[in-house]
């Protein structure tokens, strides 16, 4: 794993470490779910638009 540094708003950094807290889940672990979802969910709207194209 590659380790990086990122600036997040007041809000969610607070967000983020209630949510942590909430949950049990690092804010680390909370981040790479956040990066995975939003991937995937680009990867189904590509998938949508190509399908859309060709009919």
């Amino acid at each position: 794993m590659k380790r990086f540094n990122y600036h997040l708003t007041d809000e969610q950094a607070n967000w983020l470490s209630a949510h942590s807290k909430g949950t049990g889940l690092s804010k680390a672990e909370l981040i790479r779910r956040a990066i995975d979802e939003y991937r995937w969910l680009l990867i189904e709207k590509a998938q949508i638009s190509k399908v859309a194209k060709c009919s």
